[in-house]
């Protein structure tokens, strides 16, 4: 064995050159050292660490009810933003033409029991009565507004404000405009039919009466 340094020869077992004082045996150590910690490396590279399948399917359970509650809540937000009332062309609650009649505005309308057999109510306008609301199911569907008779206060606006009402109750379908048109043909006397609802008006001076029929119910478009 001969020194990488400077060539002198060593005794076999030597560690140092006895003329330059290098050690002989470090550059194969570290070599040695180097090409073991390669050797290691690539083996790890090539034979990956197994994973461990319980954590796999603990992460896939995770993800999965995560989901879920995205799609309950999806779910719960759009039936929470759903309308309670029906919403298409039907026979509607007296409470359903009270509140239509008076999100239409000009008076303040109620409507009061006044016959339970028939289902019929007084009609107040602005606390003064006007005339009667009859709902009835026996037979055709029919609503039967009645305004007007002994010289009931405000009778033609009363009228006007319940029929509107009773118009966009029975057909949610019918836009302001159209129930006013609806009202003004049954002042005249004209009859009219739309969207399965029919309009018959009876007018005797101040007293108007204006039945709706309901011969189909339609579901919303």
């Amino acid at each position: 064995m001969y020194c990488q340094n400077c060539g002198t020869e060593i005794p076999e077992g030597g560690g140092f050159c006895s003329e330059c004082g290098k050690p002989v045996n470090a550059p194969v150590q570290q070599a040695a050292h180097r090409d073991s910690a390669v050797l290691e490396s690539n083996a790890e590279n090539i034979n990956p660490k197994p994973r461990n399948p319980h954590a796999t399917k603990i992460a896939i359970g995770i993800a999965a009810g995560v989901l879920l509650l995205i799609i309950v809540g999806a779910a719960l937000l759009s039936f929470a933003g759903r309308s309670t009332e029906p919403q298409g062309v039907h026979m509607p609650a007296i409470d359903e033409i009270e509140k239509k009649a008076n999100a239409a505005g000009g008076g303040k309308v109620r409507f009061e029991l006044c016959d339970e057999n028939d289902e019929s109510y007084y009609i107040f306008f602005n606390d003064d009565i006007a005339g009667k609301l009859s709902l009835s199911t026996s037979g055709q569907k029919t609503v039967t507004i009645d305004v007007g008779e002994k010289g009931a206060v405000d009778a033609d606006r009363a009228y006007s404000q319940v029929c509107i009402g009773a118009i966009q109750s029975c057909d949610p379908f019918a836009k302001t405009d159209e129930a006013k048109e609806y009202v003004f043909k049954a002042l005249g006397g004209d009859s009219t039919e739309c969207r399965g609802v029919k309009y018959t008006p009876t007018n005797y001076g101040d007293r108007h009466i204006l039945k709706l029929i309901i011969s189909d119910e339609v579901e919303s478009a």
